[in-house]
């Protein structure tokens, strides 16, 4: 029984030394600073470089999936912050109502994080086209680096573009760029960007999309026209 008071002692002593000189409370407003847009952890901008990231060195802009995981587990973090420093403080004043002073501390900013963690997450959801001609740019541009096949190229432009947003279907059409002439060969669609004679006239890239939960009009009667109900998504 000494033992284990003595190794609870320890654990105590340990937690309250790691805590102490306002660490705990310091480390959890730099992490809130950061995601409020207050400065804070390295004095950046946190949802900033998760959104925007850096695009040339292979961090795709507004990749909704890794910006809002990202984001809620900074804030999961800062919330774990919060507990620490409010334990410590009970321990340290022996007041168990001392959480309330840290409550009062970190609440708004830890509901202004989490406010603006969503209005991030919407603009991933509501800038996804901007986003994604953005995207396609470097993907192409890599693409054509390493010289690959048309196939390959197809087929490697898609699987990028779905891990980015798997929220939509993913069409890459990628053929032959030495077809002369611009009058040989012509795009029009919604929802698609397509490059014409890139990379020196190598390739011919057409890239497309529609939501997952689009749903097909299939008429019977003419069964030659199939209308997507999708955002912009309309081929009759």
């Amino acid at each position: 029984m000494n033992r284990e008071t003595d190794l609870a002692d320890l654990y105590l002593q340990a937690f309250m030394d790691e805590c102490a000189n306002a660490k705990c409370n310091d480390a959890t407003a730099a992490l809130l600073g950061a995601l409020t847009g207050k400065s804070g952890l390295f004095g950046c901008d946190m949802l900033n470089i998760l959104y925007y990231g850096d695009v040339k060195g292979g961090y795709y802009q507004g990749w909704r999936d890794n910006v809002t995981t990202k984001a809620a587990y900074l804030l999961s973090l800062a919330n774990m912050g919060v507990v620490l420093q409010s334990a410590y403080l009970t321990l340290e004043t022996n007041n168990s109502s001392a959480y309330q002073v840290i409550s009062s501390q970190y609440d708004e900013d830890v509901i202004a994080a989490a406010v603006r963690i969503k209005k991030f997450d919407d603009m991933c959801k509501h800038d996804w086209y901007d986003n994604f001609k953005i995207n396609a740019d470097r993907i192409c541009q890599i693409n054509a680096d390493d010289h690959l096949s048309t196939q390959d190229f197809s087929m490697n432009t898609e699987e990028e573009l779905y891990k980015i947003n798997p929220y939509r279907l993913w069409l890459a059409i990628v053929y032959d760029g030495h077809v002369s002439g611009y009058e040989n060969h012509s795009m029009q669609c919604y929802d698609c960007y397509s490059k014409l004679h890139y990379d020196n006239d190598t390739y011919n890239i057409l890239m497309a999309s529609m939501p997952t939960d689009s749903k097909a009009n299939y008429d019977a009667e003419h069964s030659s026209s199939i209308k997507y109900e999708a955002d912009h998504c309309t081929n009759a």
